[in-house]
């Protein structure tokens, strides 16, 4: 998304309209909880919340980095073209990238991404501008920002995650793209996933149009297993994300065998599940359809800017195009990058 400017007829201080509520604090620590509560793809791809983040920065979360300009994934297998013919293995390409470049050493032979800025709009109608008053009480005007968090920073989020796009400076990247065999999104993270010996860059598809069944799952998961993750471990399913159709049809597998069961534990995370053979089955409507994500969670990492923390107010004042309404322009540093798309397996034209 573009940046946006001249956003509106006046523009002031929030922080001096709201006195004293923390703005800063709470967009920066409250924000990526509040969209990781009510997102399951980010509350998978996340972790756990670690804590222990200063007063006004990004909260801790098990997955998420934090990076001056660009993440960098380590140990992949090729060289970059214009190194071809220097041995493989992590010390050969510190020392190559070292000569030919004078690079930092700590990239040779490494896939990256840009940390995307991704600009966001909500609106909100004047009646709701009364919880901005500073008569009101804190709790009032936070229940303002936590609307205004899930309702647009999160969709804005949730919609770029499912789109089918690299990963850029300007762009989130959608998993769509990163958990791919090559055939359709055929370079990832710089890396070129044709190259044989970047296999395991390359994500298992199942493309063959079929009802979506307990055996295929146990397919993939089984699949997943024989894989091995970051560190040397096994690799182990432990996510799976859908859109509703076949979210209802994993539903129904549930009812059926012992070892199923559903929204467990709702009230801690917030959103709709099926534990089926252990794998958390999430609910997210902007899936494409028919698709079917399973995978090992670890595999992904959260980037956001150390320098501008997670989200921020870049503006707000009235907005012209909506009678009797704000508008709100909001900035979020972040990007997602799959470290090991091996460990994942898709299912798409699947019922």
């Amino acid at each position: 998304m573009a940046k946006l400017d001249n956003l509106g007829a006046y523009a002031e201080s929030l922080a001096t309209q709201l006195g004293a509520f923390n703005v800063k604090k709470y967009l920066t620590s409250e924000a990526l909880r509040v969209s990781r509560y009510a997102n399951f793809t980010l509350h998978r791809f996340l972790g756990n919340y670690v804590g222990g983040e200063g007063m006004g920065s990004t909260p801790n979360f098990e997955r998420l980095q934090q990076v001056a300009d660009e993440f960098r994934v380590p140990y992949q297998l090729t060289l970059p073209t214009y190194l071809t013919g220097v041995a493989r293995g992590i010390a050969a390409h510190t020392a190559a990238w070292t000569a030919s470049t004078g690079g930092a050493d700590n990239h040779g032979g490494a896939g990256y991404c840009k940390v995307a800025e991704y600009v966001g709009r909500a609106s909100r109608g004047t009646d709701e501008m009364t919880f901005l008053d500073g008569a009101n009480s804190a709790v009032n005007m936070e229940k303002f920002w936590r609307s205004l968090i899930i309702d647009s920073c999160e969709n804005t989020l949730g919609t770029a995650l499912w789109a089918t796009a690299a990963p850029s400076a300007s762009v989130l990247g959608g998993i769509p793209y990163a958990i791919d065999d090559g055939v359709t999104s055929d370079v990832y993270l710089g890396v070129s996933r044709a190259d044989a010996l970047n296999a395991d860059l390359r994500a298992y598809v199942d493309s063959t149009a079929e009802p979506f069944s307990v055996e295929k799952f146990d397919l993939a998961c089984n699949t997943i297993s024989t894989r091995t993750i970051e560190g040397g471990g096994p690799a182990l399913a432990d996510t799976a994300i859908t859109g509703l159709t076949i979210f209802g049809r994993c539903q129904s597998i549930a009812r059926s065998f012992s070892q199923g069961n559903m929204n467990s534990d709702i009230g801690k995370v917030g959103f709709k599940h099926v534990e089926l053979s252990g794998v958390m089955i999430g609910l997210d409507q902007r899936v494409p359809a028919g698709q079917f994500y399973v995978g090992d969670s670890r595999a992904w990492t959260v980037a956001t800017n150390a320098k501008r923390g997670y989200v921020t107010l870049l503006d707000w004042g009235i907005d012209q195009t909506t009678i009797a309404s704000f508008m709100f322009a909001f900035q979020n540093v972040i990007q997602v990058a799959c470290k090991a798309p091996y460990t994942w397996y898709k299912f798409t034209n699947k019922t």
